[in-house]
């Protein structure tokens, strides 16, 4: 008989994503690691029923059991989390604004692959595409807007690996909901855009941002050409962010 092994430390500090073929070992693996743990089996057909019909029960009963990220002791695992993808929004929700932690799991042909996330960003665009059906993203949309955002998200990411600097990646937002997509080294803020023409509408949150701290403003987006405002905000094609971003010259 196989031992199966597996470190789940991060799930201490992080939100996880555990992705492996069915009758692997992995709900087994996660009940005798996390004993303690709220845990969902959308296998069962009670389960996936009541969520299929309303994905904020989630944050419902997380919250009627006062789980925050200060007093959590225990992950929250979801297992075949796939078969309801509009629960992949509760639980961003419930990570960006109540601090919790959770372990998703999913089942396909793929090996095991733990992904770790500060924002809950997918690094591996393949799950998305398979959690969420996609089939086609067709400029314009909303959905390109949504992919738009997350390759340029994981090229910054990548730059902070690869050129050695580790420099944080954060994001920022304000009560009134205002936000920017990505802070670096907590001084240079970016905002990412697909449209093809940036508009005062497209600036709000860099202007927010602006009106509260010091540092550099971009707005990276389909433009033709590089272009400053009159308050200093730097509006880059997508390419010529890039080019600086590796260049360095971006931070």
């Amino acid at each position: 008989m196989l031992k199966c092994t597996l470190d789940l430390s991060l799930s201490s500090q992080e939100t996880c994503f555990l992705w492996e073929p069915r009758q692997a070992g992995k709900s087994t693996l996660l009940k005798m690691l996390f004993p303690e743990s709220l845990y969902y089996d959308l296998l069962l057909s009670s389960q996936y029923r009541r969520f299929m019909a309303d994905p904020s029960i989630l944050r419902q009963e997380c919250e009627a059991r006062g789980l925050n990220g200060s007093n959590q002791q225990h992950p929250i695992i979801i297992d075949e989390v796939q078969k309801i993808p509009e629960l992949l929004d509760e639980v961003h929700r419930m990570i960006e604004n109540r601090g919790l932690r959770f372990i998703l799991c999913g089942s396909s042909m793929r090996k095991v692959r733990l992904i770790r996330a500060p924002r809950f960003v997918f690094f591996d665009v393949g799950i998305v595409a398979n959690l969420t059906r996609r089939t086609g993203v067709r400029a314009g949309s909303e959905l390109f807007g949504k992919a738009f955002e997350h390759f340029i998200t994981l090229e910054v990411f990548a730059h902070s690996s690869y050129s050695g600097r580790h420099y944080p990646v954060t994001y920022w937002r304000t009560a009134s909901q205002l936000e920017v997509d990505l802070i670096l080294d907590e001084k240079t803020a970016v905002e990412i855009k697909s449209t093809e023409r940036v508009t005062d509408k497209h600036l709000k949150g860099l202007r927010a941002f602006k009106s509260e701290h010091i540092g550099d403003c971009i707005l990276v987006s389909r433009d033709p050409e590089p272009r400053k405002t009159s308050d200093n905000i730097l509006i880059l094609p997508w390419r010529e962010f890039l080019n600086r971003l590796w260049a360095d010259k971006i931070i």
